[in-house]
């Protein structure tokens, strides 16, 4: 039997809705967000497809009051579940950075330095040393085939460390970020625009990561800055070698900061007593003290390279 013709674009949204779907994926990728649309958009189309199969010419009885209320339940529960199912890419969305504000292109590189006068104080094998991880944004010069690079590359290894380090986190929560595009682009020449360019040396702080501040990181870049984001071993989740290697933060770290997140609070960071509880803080916590101690001594480390770096033969050839 033929479907009413009242009917027929009532039946045909779920296969628009199944086509956006697979639009979607096709152009931005899936992502764990959408599973559930994903899911609702083939059982729509599915369940519609059948009902237009087999479908009858409809009957002279009047509905009964039963059949108008189960139509009525289903109604509302099919626009609460449509809520359910939006709310995770509503509220975890594949985001948009905003674009730098200054007139230069934007590079990216990692750089990886061992500082082998100091050990490793974090790992028994003393072979190992004072590891210091460090990327650099910079004003770059593009060509028409270089494209911008993920907000993170490896999302899906990332994602694991990250959910070891930071605990009760699936492992693919962050799994979206591959999605999220930059403004710069990795490895790209330095821009000739310039002799010289104004050096910032960022540090993320502690238990974060430089790409954490990418916005404000590659704003400074198409203004004429090179910026050296220094990640310190025993305060960061992972770090980007430059051959694309993933080093994940070391294990016999993770119970040292669970002790030192023990003591940590907001109290600590932003009233207006700082500086006396901070001082407070360190004398209670010979951990973190001497963590401080670390970072000086990696920044300091750190800067050495980079002038290294900015000899004749360096990536930076004097212009920094």
């Amino acid at each position: 039997m033929r479907v009413e013709s009242k009917n027929r674009w009532f039946h045909l949204l779920p296969g628009f809705s199944l086509a956006i779907v697979l639009i979607q994926i096709l152009v931005e990728g899936h992502r764990w967000q959408m599973y559930p649309i994903y899911v609702y958009a083939v059982f729509l189309f599915a369940l519609t497809f059948k009902n237009m199969r087999f479908a009858q010419r409809p009957s002279d009885k009047p509905k009964s009051k039963g059949n108008l209320l189960f139509r009525i339940v289903g109604g509302i529960s099919n626009v609460l579940l449509l809520v359910v199912i939006a709310m995770p890419p509503l509220l975890l969305p594949v985001f948009k950075l905003p674009i730098p504000t200054g007139p230069y292109n934007v590079g990216t590189r990692y750089d990886y330095f061992i500082d082998k006068n100091r050990p490793e104080p974090l790992t028994p094998d003393s072979t190992d040393f004072q590891e210091i991880s460090v990327q650099v944004w910079y004003p770059a010069e593009i060509s028409s085939d270089d494209r911008p690079v993920a907000y993170w590359e490896n999302a899906s290894e990332k994602s694991e460390i990250i959910s070891r380090f930071w605990g009760g986190l699936p492992t693919f929560f962050f799994s979206h970020f591959s999605l999220v595009r930059t403004h710069y682009y990795l490895d790209a020449n330095l821009s000739k625009t310039e002799w010289t360019y104004p050096v910032l040396i960022f540090n993320q702080g502690s238990i974060g990561l430089p790409s954490l501040n990418t916005v404000l990181m590659q704003d400074l870049a198409s203004n004429g800055f090179i910026v050296f984001a220094i990640g310190h071993s025993d305060h960061i989740p992972f770090f980007v070698k430059p051959d694309g290697t993933i080093r994940a933060f070391d294990p016999a770290s993770e119970a040292l900061q669970a002790k030192m997140r023990e003591n940590d609070g907001p109290e600590v960071r932003s009233t207006a007593k700082q500086e006396l509880l901070l001082r407070k803080f360190l004398e209670k916590n010979p951990h973190n003290q001497k963590s401080l101690f670390r970072w000086v001594e990696d920044i300091s480390f750190a800067i050495d390279e980079l002038e290294r770096l900015n000899s004749g033969k360096g990536f930076f050839i004097g212009k920094a």
